[in-house]
């Protein structure tokens, strides 16, 4: 069977989308399109917010996705979750029968996701009905992203398509080098993405044509981040690389001392990234150099969320960290039941991240305290 043969199309019910690369609030893997992981839009934080947990069924892989108000999140016991971003109050779950492992984006009305078998879905945001979906025949791990009025998502075979978000009309399609577990980075007209067979390869948004690819020599699990003049990635042969994004040149490369599966942060003139070593590490942007490092108690394949002056990571050590983007103090540390290898989100005063014991977590951004609700 071919590529083209392997996926279709099952429309549900049509739906017109609005309101597309609207950056009100967080709304995809990372915080945008870009993959910065920088959330500008945190709103006010006090030590007096309150915080709350909610329960699935099952580990939560995905990284919680924060949209007017509402939280989506996906959980390998196969459904999508929209949750009150303020009280934790359920608000629908949608089942889709595979475990949801990628972490899901939203624009308009359409929160866009895929599943660990082989799907890729939109649902309408305020009832949780599937408006689409496109059948594959592998899974879908890497996160969905959303531009304008389309949404680039990657197949695990190596696949990297651009579907119209309104219908899952396909637009383009490329054919990787490899498998590919990264997930889309897109900014300058550019899908940014890594591959198994250690490439970097940047696609040109509107036609899917390669415009450049780099060598890491390692797989590349993490995904890029994307400034003005620069791809920042991770490698699994423990290498920060810095890369011209026009050209693809190398500008630095940084060694970790262990795998990087998780995507850097970048804020003002450092990148931050965690490493399977257990450090989180600052790094010069201009010059690949370290800044500080901060050491947890276990790997660290969570990516770095920047907000408030600090800089929120999960790690197997079943903590989420809080540390000083300045000077990398450790500021706080939450527990909870399990690893996390859920990347945070930031919004409105509070860290949600979701752990392998089945919670997605709210707490204080300030304090880490998972002070009750009154």
């Amino acid at each position: 069977m071919n590529l083209k043969q392997s996926l279709w199309i099952l429309p549900v019910i049509g739906v017109g989308l609005a309101g597309c690369g609207d950056r009100e609030t967080a709304s995809m893997f990372r915080g945008n399109a870009e993959h910065t992981g920088l959330y500008e839009s945190g709103g006010r934080a006090s030590a007096d917010i309150p915080g709350w947990t909610f329960r699935t069924e099952a580990v939560i892989w995905s990284s919680p996705t924060i949209h007017r108000g509402t939280v989506y999140v996906g959980s390998l016991d196969g459904h999508l979750y929209a949750i009150d971003a303020s009280n934790g109050t359920e608000r629908w779950r949608m089942p889709t029968g595979q475990r949801i492992e990628s972490s899901p984006a939203v624009s308009g009305k359409l929160v866009f996701s895929t599943t660990g078998a082989n799907r890729i879905f939109a649902v309408d945001t305020e009832s949780g009905v599937e408006r689409w979906r496109v059948e594959t025949d592998r899974p879908g791990y890497a996160s969905p992203t959303v531009v304008g009025n389309r949404v680039f998502v990657v197949i695990s075979n190596g696949l990297v398509l651009a579907l119209d978000a309104a219908t899952g009309d396909e637009i383009w399609r490329f054919a990787g080098p490899s498998e590919i577990y990264s997930s889309p980075a897109v900014a300058h007209g550019r899908v940014y993405v890594g591959s198994d067979s250690g490439l970097v390869i940047a696609l040109d948004a509107r036609t899917g044509e390669e415009v450049w690819s780099f060598n890491t020599g390692r797989e590349v699990w993490s995904s890029p981040a994307v400034t003005a003049t620069t791809v920042f990635v991770g490698s699994n042969g423990a290498g920060l690389f810095a890369l011209d994004q026009r050209t693809g040149e190398l500008r630095w490369e940084f060694s970790a001392g262990g795998r990087i599966e998780g995507s850097p942060a970048v804020f003002g003139e450092t990148v931050y990234v965690g490493s399977m070593n257990g450090n989180l590490y600052a790094v010069s942007a201009d010059l690949g150099e370290e800044i500080w490092r901060y050491t947890a108690q276990g790997a660290i394949g969570s990516s770095p969320a920047v907000a408030y002056g600090l800089v929120y990571v999960g790690s197997d050590d079943q903590h989420l960290h809080a540390v000083d983007a300045a000077t990398g103090e450790g500021r706080w540390t939450f527990r909870t039941g399990g690893r996390v290898y859920s990347s945070p989100s930031v919004f409105r005063g509070r860290v949600y991240v979701g752990s392998h014991d089945g919670f997605l977590y709210a707490v204080n951004a300030l304090t880490g305290a998972e002070i009750p609700l009154p």
